[in-house]
């Protein structure tokens, strides 16, 4: 099973269970699929995502203003 394909539908049906009926596969083979892509690692990044990205933001409208320090 193709490692993307395990987590993709991890991340739109929510458990190992669901993932596992859905491909007709063991609970056990998803866990691995799953544990190879870094899964956790991702999520974590995914969901700092916006604050990221906000703090970004924040810094370049601090720029646009003419504002630099000194």
């Amino acid at each position: 099973m193709p490692n993307g394909k395990g987590f993709n539908l991890y991340r739109r049906l929510g458990t190992i269970d669901r993932v596992a009926k859905k491909l007709k596969v063991s609970k056990q083979s998803i866990s691995k699929s799953l544990r190879n892509t870094l899964w956790h690692r991702i999520l974590d990044i995914e969901e700092r995502l916006p604050s990221v990205f906000g703090e970004l933001q924040s810094d370049a409208q601090w720029l646009r203003s003419g504002r630099l320090g000194g």
